[in-house]
């Protein structure tokens, strides 16, 4: 009742050219936004790695994308920076975290 919404995009994400390592020699590769799945999409061809994605809209593209082995091991995405702590803490890595600047 007289409120009228406006879709405006705030902010424009700028892909840059990388060049990623051999994502198999790493346990996990992690990401988390849906703009990184996006980039990691552009960046390698590979969909046969672990993807672990903090929130299920990113899981859900990196599916779209045809990752293999995507899952979101975090619960919820509040429970990642703990999930981190504890992995780090244990060495359980070595991981890739793919993310923007």
């Amino acid at each position: 009742a007289g409120f009228h919404a406006v879709n405006a995009p705030l902010l424009k994400v700028n892909f840059v050219s990388a060049i990623l390592p051999d994502l198999k020699t790493y346990k996990a590769v992690i990401t988390t936004s849906a703009q990184a799945v996006l980039a990691l999409s552009t960046l390698t061809s590979d969909r046969d790695f672990h993807l672990w994605c903090v929130g299920q809209s990113s899981k859900k593209m990196a599916l779209d994308f045809g990752f293999q082995r995507t899952l979101t091991p975090f619960g919820h995405p509040e429970n990642a920076v703990s999930l981190f702590n504890t992995i780090i803490q244990n060495d359980q890595g070595p991981f890739l975290y793919v993310r923007g600047k």
